[in-house]
């Protein structure tokens, strides 16, 4: 597997797996990282994922991600996810405890 962060940047999959290819470099999987609040919205995220897919015919698999999904302050630590923080767009998921959503 070869994993690049910021899954919603096609033109930056694109232009490092071209040079990849050119190279010959063996892989059978492509990883990414997809966190909303900074890469964007899922769509992209889907939209790369499908361009990427096809183009160089590799099942590609979200493998770091995260989600804001309160505004608490749970651990005395800093919460990277503030109301003061907040990005037009991007909303908290409602908590479900510890499980993850897959998207098909």
């Amino acid at each position: 597997m070869l994993h690049l962060a910021e899954g919603t940047k096609n033109d930056t999959f694109r232009w490092w797996f071209d040079e990849i290819s050119k190279r010959n470099v063996p892989y059978d999987i492509i990883g990414l990282s997809m966190y909303t609040y900074w890469n964007g919205p899922i769509s992209a995220l889907k939209a790369n994922m499908d361009d990427i897919s096809q183009r160089y015919h590799k099942d590609v698999i979200v493998v770091e991600a995260a989600y804001a999904y309160t505004l608490k302050n749970c651990d005395n630590a800093e919460t990277v996810f503030r109301q003061k923080r907040k990005r037009p767009g991007v909303t908290l998921l409602p908590s479900r405890g510890n499980t993850i959503i897959f998207m098909t």
